[in-house]
C-alpha cells in the first residue's frame, strides 16, 4: 500500500512512504485564497481546495471538506460580546483609558476617568499604586445608566499629592471589576 510499516521488537517504528498522489492531489496548486497579501485566507470559488479534505467527523459543506482553516461558502462572522474576566456574563460597564495620560497634578491638571454603564448600579472606583495599596477611593454610590467621567486631581484620600509614578485605576459594578495603569508625572 501507501505505507510499508515493520515492527521492530524494541518498539520502535519504522515507516517507509512512497509518494502520496491520488486524482485529488493538490500539491503545487494555487490555492485560490481570496486575498493573501490582506490574510484573508477564505477559499474562491473554483479552489482546488474545496471539497478535498478527509472528513473527521466535523461539519462541512459540500461532498467533502475543504482543506484550509475556512469552509468554502461557510460564514465567518462571530457575534461579538463584551464578558468579563471569567468569559461567563456579559460586562455591564465599559471602561475607557484616562485622559490626559499621562497627567501632572501639579500643573493643576486632573485625568477624567471615561466609565459607560449599561444600567444603573452600585459603582466604586478606587486609585491604586503599584504595590497594590488603596490611594484614593474617587467613588462609592449609584450611577445611572449612560457616560460618566469619574476625575482624579493626583491626590490620597487625606487630600495629599502622591508621588509621581503609575497608578491603577479600578472600577467595580456588582461582582464586575477592570483595572487600569495611569502615569502621574510631575
Amino acid at each position: 500500500g501507501t505505507f510499508d510499516v515493520e515492527y521492530h521488537h524494541n518498539g520502535w517504528f519504522q515507516v517507509d512512504a512512497g509518494p502520496m498522489i491520488s486524482s485529488s492531489d493538490v500539491t503545487g496548486a494555487d490555492p485560490g485564497f481570496i486575498a493573501v497579501d490582506s490574510f484573508d485566507f477564505q477559499l474562491q470559488a473554483g479552489s482546488p481546495l474545496i471539497d478535498k479534505g478527509q472528513d473527521v467527523g466535523l461539519t462541512f459543506f459540500g461532498t467533502a471538506p475543504d482543506i484550509g482553516a475556512y469552509e468554502y461558502g461557510a460564514s465567518t462572522s462571530v457575534a461579538e460580546a463584551e464578558f468579563d474576566r471569567a468569559g461567563t456574563l456579559p460586562k455591564s460597564f465599559v471602561l475607557e483609558q484616562n485622559w490626559p495620560n499621562p497627567f501632572s497634578a501639579m500643573r493643576s491638571n486632573v485625568t477624567n476617568i471615561p466609565l459607560r454603564m449599561n444600567g444603573t448600579s452600585a459603582v466604586r472606583v478606587t486609585i491604586y499604586n503599584v504595590l497594590g495599596q488603596a490611594v484614593n477611593q474617587l467613588y462609592n454610590g449609584v450611577l445611572a445608566g449612560g457616560e460618566h467621567e469619574i476625575r482624579w486631581n493626583g491626590r490620597n484620600g487625606f487630600g495629599q499629592q502622591v508621588a509621581p509614578g503609575v497608578y491603577y485605576y479600578e472600577v467595580r459594578v456588582q461582582n464586575q471589576r477592570i483595572a487600569k495603569p495611569m502615569l502621574l508625572i510631575e
